[in-house]
Order: C-alpha cells, then sequence, then structure tokens
C-alpha cells in the first residue's frame, strides 16, 4: 500500500537502514516488485535484474500487480481477467534410516 501510495521510504525501517542508502533500499524493493508481478512474461529476467541493480541511471517500469498478492485495494495494473489463485501446499518430511 505504501508503494501505491508513493511513499516507499516508510517501507523502511529507519533502525536498520541509514539514511545514505534508503535510494537504494527503495531500488532493490522497485525491482524486487518488478519480479514477482502475476505473469512471467511481466518479470525481468536474471540479466535484467543484474543491469537493474547495477545501473542507478536506469529507468524501471512500474510494476504490475504481484502473483501472491492479499491485499485487495491495490493500485496494480488489472487488466488481468482474473486475479485469484487456489494453492496447495504439501510438506514433505525426509527421515534417515
Amino acid at each position: 500500500m505504501l508503494w501505491n501510495k508513493r511513499r516507499p521510504s516508510e517501507i523502511l525501517d529507519p533502525t536498520i537502514v541509514e539514511p545514505s542508502y534508503g535510494d537504494q533500499m527503495i531500488r532493490c524493493i522497485h525491482v524486487a516488485l518488478l519480479c514477482v508481478q502475476q505473469y512471467p512474461e511481466d518479470r525481468p529476467k536474471m540479466s535484467t535484474v543484474y543491469a537493474m541493480l547495477s545501473y542507478e541511471n536506469m529507468d524501471l517500469p512500474e510494476p504490475k500487480e504481484p502473483g501472491f498478492c492479499r491485499e485487495s485495494h491495490k493500485k496494480f495494473d488489472t487488466s488481468a481477467s482474473d486475479s485469484s489463485t487456489v494453492n496447495d501446499v504439501t510438506m514433505t518430511t525426509l527421515g534417515g534410516r
């Protein structure tokens, strides 16, 4: 919600982030949002992620809707017809002989 409200600096915990690194941390969050977009074709390739994190003057596209989002009031691109998913989770425990 803070990203959509254009207040990304409020995402950062001031007790662990030095102010001089704030812009870099916000850029990392931006890239992370691009990496979790709902549709794989919208996600950047790893070489592009590397470039986005390496070159501060590189313009970043606005993220679309993430694949897993719990909040229903988001400003992401809602052009997709169905944004709900059902995820079944299984757990396997390995044991020695």
